[in-house]
Parts: structure tokens; C-alpha cells; sequence
């Protein structure tokens, strides 16, 4: 409403609560025998209008963060997921034939991603 000779100031606010979600995907790197060597990731977010990219060598030993080769350094090297676009990476304790699992959580402003992909090992 308005009343004559006077300014009228309206304020609209709107607070919405939303859950921060954050993805989390697991790779596991096992082979029939011992696991040795290095391997590769691809992630593909040409879906949503990014890129095909594929990762840098990733050594079978390599720990998930905190070092310049580790998996979330490599990663996060990566085009289309870049600086701060993972937020955490863990890797299991090493199976018998030194196979273990890596979960990689995804920084929130990620979203909801494509599945990496092994590319080669």
C-alpha cells in the first residue's frame, strides 16, 4: 500500500535451507595379482557443458592427498575439476594383493558428477 506524501520502502527476504550434499565416489584398484605400477582416471562432464579429461598417471602407491602426486593433486590438476573440487580423498588399508579401495569426496559446488572412469592402469 501507498499513502500519499510519503516514500514506501518494502523489503522482501527470502531464507531458504537447503542440505549440502556432498559426492562421494569410491574407486577400487585390484588386480588378480599383486598391483603395481600407475593408472589413469577419465571423468567426462561434457553432459553438463564441460569436458572429456583425463587424468595424469597415478601411482598405485600414491597417497590420496597432502603430497604434489597424490590422487586428490592429480585430480584436482584435471580441467574440470580443478583447485579445491575435491574436498577429501581416503584410501583403505591394502588388500593381500595390495588392491585397495580410494573414496574421493567431492567439493559441494561440484554437484552432482559424472562417475570417474579406470582409463588405463
Amino acid at each position: 500500500t501507498t499513502a500519499n506524501g510519503s516514500d514506501e520502502i518494502q523489503y522482501v527476504i527470502m531464507v531458504t535451507h537447503a542440505t549440502l550434499v556432498r559426492e562421494t565416489q569410491t574407486t577400487t584398484a585390484s588386480a588378480g595379482n599383486l598391483l603395481d605400477g600407475t593408472f589413469s582416471l577419465q571423468f567426462d562432464t561434457s553432459a553438463t557443458g564441460g569436458s572429456l579429461q583425463y587424468s595424469g598417471k597415478i601411482f598405485a602407491d600414491a597417497d590420496a592427498f597432502g603430497s604434489w602426486y597424490s590422487v586428490q593433486s592429480v585430480l584436482e590438476a584435471m580441467p574440470n575439476i580443478g583447485e579445491g573440487g575435491i574436498q577429501n580423498v581416503t584410501c583403505s588399508a591394502a588388500d593381500a594383493e595390495f588392491g585397495y579401495t580410494l573414496s574421493i569426496i567431492f567439493a559441494p559446488r561440484m554437484g552432482n558428477v559424472p562417475e570417474l572412469v579406470l582409463y588405463e592402469s
